[in-house]
């Protein structure tokens, strides 16, 4: 607050007490016998308003002082931006944004080597399971092949046993020792040349060829012993 408007409120203060209260009080119940009683009534109204206006100053409080205490003061400093500052600023400006453009395109190369790495164990592990089906198809064919060896080589024991080991008499109603010719079994597949150990068989089933190479042809193999 300034102090012409300091010094407006006070006049607008003495005016209304004056004129309206005062004043009026004392001519209508003070001085109304007296035959001056507007001039005792403005004297007295005079005295009453000065010493309100005493009081009323005293009770004022101190700006400077109420300013102080209460709220400190700020003080702005306006600075003014040359050209130069102002090119300083928009450089680094700049350079913020291509470190920022930067920074997001290693971002996205971050996630690109990550989807990558990802689709690439994914690859391995599939191909890893599929090595591993494949080897087992293989043990498991290795494994029937050995079966069926070491069956096929029992069977061929078994059959070597009965052709070159069994002593005539065995089975059958003829024995291959006393044709003199070149025998086979039908079933066998086996064919004995005379001078070879004979074996028993059912005549029903004998086939006679006149060489090696008609037996051999026919699909025949020779005798152990």
């Amino acid at each position: 607050m300034n102090a012409l408007e300091k010094i407006g409120k006070v006049i607008l203060w003495i005016l209304f007490w004056y004129y309206l209260i005062p004043y009026y009080l004392l001519k209508k119940y003070v001085f109304k016998h007296s035959k001056r009683d507007r001039l005792w009534s403005s004297l007295s109204s005079v005295v009453i308003v000065f010493v309100l206006f005493c009081c009323w100053v005293n009770s004022l409080p101190d700006d400077d002082s109420s300013t102080s205490t209460t709220e400190p003061k700020v003080h702005y400093i306006v600075k003014k931006v040359g050209q130069k500052e102002l090119i300083k600023a928009q450089i680094k400006e700049k350079v913020l944004d291509k470190e920022e453009k930067k920074e997001e395109a290693e971002y996205e190369k971050l996630v690109a080597a990550l989807a990558a790495a990802k689709n690439k164990a994914k690859k391995e592990k599939l191909a890893e399971e599929k090595a591993e089906k494949e080897a087992k198809e293989e043990a498991a064919k290795e494994v029937k092949r050995d079966n069926y060896s070491a069956n096929s080589s029992q069977s061929t024991k078994t059959e070597h046993h009965h052709n070159s080991g069994a002593p005539a008499g065995n089975h059958g109603d003829m024995n291959t020792a006393d044709s003199g010719k070149i025998v086979g079994n039908r079933n066998s597949k086996i064919y004995h040349v005379p001078g070879q150990a004979g074996y028993r068989m059912n005549s029903a089933n004998a086939v006679y060829f006149d060489s090696e190479a008609e037996a051999k042809a026919a699909g025949y193999r020779k005798a152990l012993r």
